[in-house]
């Protein structure tokens, strides 16, 4: 202790020196873990540029001027293609407002379908929007999506009421809002892939199931065509429903024919033949197609 007490500045000197000491080999080991890093990323660099130089084809100028074509190509197809892609103008809702157009909505739809003969799954159907009818408050994050659907959900049954189907016996669509029960008849199976998002656009699926016959059928197609939203028809799937065939007309009694002459023949011949088309069961999966912002 006596010692300590006499040499106490050479002793905080060299502890001082030991953690100097500390610290520069703490430091050069970093320093060597990096230059060994550093040199792994060069001679990967130099891999990649002796890939490069040997590839075929080679970056030179004829083949720069080369891919600036091709983009040019690309992006006057993409002006193509916003002609034909197109959208209606979303309008922009507060909760109350979306509430007031949900129920509206569904009325006009359910209205659609009395004045064209269409026969709805229920008395009071709600077009796949059934859980959401009673209520009142919507989350700010939810009301856009589900405004977009429901835009979406009135087009297709409108161009499906405008082709005289029979019969809309389901329509399913994909969960956009926390108020979307998880099960239900009208949502699309957890395996389909729901709304899908990338750089171009946003893709939302709908499969629908009505009766008709095929004349229906190619009207609706025509009409989703023509639609001012976007439809990409992925499946069609038909089923014929059996119904009886109309019985043939019973035939007129034969007339006695005066004397001398024979009674016309009214028997219609066996090989006569009757066009009648069975109703059939179509099931359609489509797609809405919408650009996003940064496409257009």
């Amino acid at each position: 202790m006596r010692w300590i007490k006499r040499n106490i500045l050479l002793l905080l000197g060299m502890i001082v020196a030991l953690g100097l000491m500390a610290g520069a080999i703490v430091y050069l080991t970093t320093r060597i873990q990096a230059d060994i890093k550093a040199s792994k990323n060069l001679k990967a660099a130099q891999t990649q540029l002796i890939t490069l130089m040997q590839s075929a084809p080679f970056p030179d100028q004829a083949n720069l001027d080369l891919a600036t074509r091709e983009t040019q190509r690309l992006t006057q197809y993409m002006t193509n293609v916003q002609a034909h892609v197109t959208y209606p103008e979303v309008p922009k809702l507060t909760s109350q407002q979306f509430s007031s157009y949900l129920l509206t909505t569904v009325a006009d739809l359910q209205k659609a379908a009395e004045q064209a003969g269409v026969q709805l799954p229920a008395p009071r159907y709600g077009f796949s929007f059934e859980p959401l009818r009673e209520q009142v408050n919507f989350d700010a994050a939810s009301i856009e999506p589900l405004t977009r659907q429901l835009l979406e959900v009135g087009n297709l049954c409108t161009n499906l009421f405008d082709s005289r189907i029979h019969k809309l016996e389901s329509l399913k669509r994909v969960r956009v809002s926390t108020l979307d029960p998880g099960q239900g008849p009208q949502y699309l199976d957890k395996a389909v892939n729901p709304t899908a998002y990338n750089n171009l656009a946003t893709v939302t699926p709908y499969e629908v199931v009505f009766t008709g016959f095929s004349s229906e059928l190619a009207g609706v197609l025509e009409r989703l065509q023509r639609s001012p939203i976007f439809y990409s028809v992925k499946i069609v799937n038909m089923e014929t429903l059996k119904v009886p065939a109309p019985a043939p007309a019973e035939p007129a009694p034969a007339a006695s024919a005066p004397k001398g002459k024979a009674a016309a023949d009214t028997t219609p011949a066996k090989d006569e033949l009757y066009l009648f088309e069975q109703p059939l069961r179509i099931q359609l999966f489509v797609e809405v197609v919408r650009l996003n912002q940064a496409a257009r």
